[in-house]
């Protein structure tokens, strides 16, 4: 998606936001729709024999048929809400002379989720930090220089905690 946008040097902030979420409604939709669907069982067939999406499937369909699925929305929903603060508040801090609204912090969770999705060197490092130079730059108008010190402060203060509990548990499980 990021590569797709960068084509296009004019695009409108409010533009982007619109059509990641145009987009993100139309994937869940196709995706309800075809998998509730009769008629296309003989093609719901044939992906079910592809491992990773058979499991993408069944925990949908799983999702669908508990009895605690609003649960699981909100639990989610609060994720993500606080995904979208977390983001906020850290750009709020890392660049103070740019205001950062709830919308931009949203977006840069939506590029920034995606792009986790772009296979890459090990910790993601590299991609995660494009997406965010390309939105700080084009959208905030900051410095390329800032923007990528701050994303790479950004993806160091996000994975320290994996990194530390891992350790701490390697260490653990290392001395029983």
């Amino acid at each position: 998606t990021c590569v797709i946008i960068m084509g296009f040097e004019a695009v409108h902030k409010d533009s982007l936001v619109t059509v990641a979420l145009l987009v993100t409604c139309a994937l869940l939709g196709g995706a309800t729709v075809f998998v509730a669907s009769r008629q296309e069982w003989r093609i719901m067939q044939w992906l079910m024999k592809l491992p990773i999406i058979s499991s993408l499937i069944t925990q949908f369909l799983e999702t669908l048929l508990r009895p605690n699925k609003i649960q699981i929305f909100l639990a989610t929903l609060m994720v993500w809400l606080l995904s979208i603060a977390i983001m906020r508040g850290f750009f709020m801090l890392a660049l103070p002379a740019v205001s950062v609204s709830w919308l931009d912090a949203a977006t840069l969770i939506f590029l920034t989720t995606l792009s986790l999705g772009i296979p890459s060197s090990p910790g993601a490092v590299g991609v995660l930090e494009a997406v965010i130079v390309f939105y700080v730059t084009k959208f905030l108008q900051v410095d390329a220089e800032v923007a990528l010190a701050s994303a790479l402060c950004f993806h160091l203060c996000m994975s320290s905690p994996h990194l530390l509990l891992t350790g701490i548990i390697v260490l653990k499980n290392a001395y029983r």
